[in-house]
């Protein structure tokens, strides 16, 4: 199982997203609740997946023997590279009233961010943080 190849079709939706729609645009979609309520829930219910996959892994080996094989090394490449457009999305998604507030009260979404401190890669940790702000 790897949830980074099972993850690429959304990642690709993400990107698509994130390519047509503002950050300043996302207020239209005021009166869409179910789906960004809905949407929000499985991206953040991915990224838990994708960080225990990729970070949980590279944290233990690297915590015992520091030397990170470069199976593990190209498989947090591979996380950092689809957690990047997911977060763009849930930062978008987020902006709106209902995005902001689902987020704030889901316990999946909080769990998830708190692990961001433990996120290597400078352009994953950015949008990382911008979801946190």
């Amino acid at each position: 199982f790897n949830p980074i190849d099972e993850c690429a079709a959304v990642v690709d939706v993400c990107r698509e997203f994130n390519v047509n729609v503002s950050i300043m645009g996302i207020h239209h979609f005021v009166d869409c609740k179910k789906y960004i309520v809905g949407t929000i829930k499985a991206l953040w219910g991915i990224v838990t997946k994708l960080y225990n996959f990729g970070y949980e892994a590279s944290s233990s080996i690297s915590s015992t023997t520091d030397k990170i094989s470069m199976g593990t090394y190209y498989q947090t490449i591979g996380v950092n590279a689809a957690l990047i457009p997911i977060f763009q999305t849930l930062y978008r998604l987020m902006l709106t009233p209902m995005g902001y507030r689902y987020t704030a009260e889901d316990k999946g979404a909080l769990e998830a961010l708190s692990h961001v401190w433990q996120i290597d890669d400078t352009f994953t940790l950015y949008w990382s943080l911008k979801c946190l702000s």
